[in-house]
């Protein structure tokens, strides 16, 4: 990300970075897909080289089923597809496709170690795994001296 954030003077290196990426992007007839969601960190320079800026909204509730049901399809084990009684619960948590996708994963590898299809159990273990990473990042750093 550091090639695309606004440069300073007290970044030689960013600087360099990103007057090496607006050359290129100059120079480049191909049609780009750059992805970030730290958009505010831009580079002024290189905002205003994008011609048409995409804002994808987060996933509501069909959205989450979605991608909960097309990722599970394809978590199969050896000892058969993924038994999930209550998809329902799986949609609540607000977690984007990737965050679905790793848990899954993470609830495949569980159910491979167990000689199992992946169930309720597993996913609920990944998710919960998961969601206490994701409160641990966002909570405010404690002071060192109080």
């Amino acid at each position: 990300m550091q090639g695309f954030e606004r440069r300073s003077p007290n970044h030689l290196y960013r600087n360099s970075l990103v007057a090496i990426f607006l050359r290129k992007l100059e120079y480049c007839s191909a049609i780009l897909f750059l992805t970030t969601n730290r958009v505010s960190e831009f580079d002024d320079a290189i905002l205003s080289r994008i011609h048409l800026p995409l804002k994808y909204d987060n996933l509501g509730l069909e959205e989450r089923r979605s991608v909960w049901q097309n990722t599970l399809k394809r978590a199969d084990t050896p000892h058969g597809g993924a038994c999930i009684k209550d998809l329902g619960s799986l949609t609540a948590p607000k977690l984007n496709g990737w965050q679905i996708k790793n848990v899954v994963a993470a609830a495949h590898a569980l159910a491979m170690q167990g000689n199992a299809p992946v169930t309720d159990q597993h996913i609920q273990l990944a998710l919960d795994v998961s969601e206490e990473f994701i409160k641990e990042f966002y909570r405010p750093p404690e002071r060192m001296y109080s």
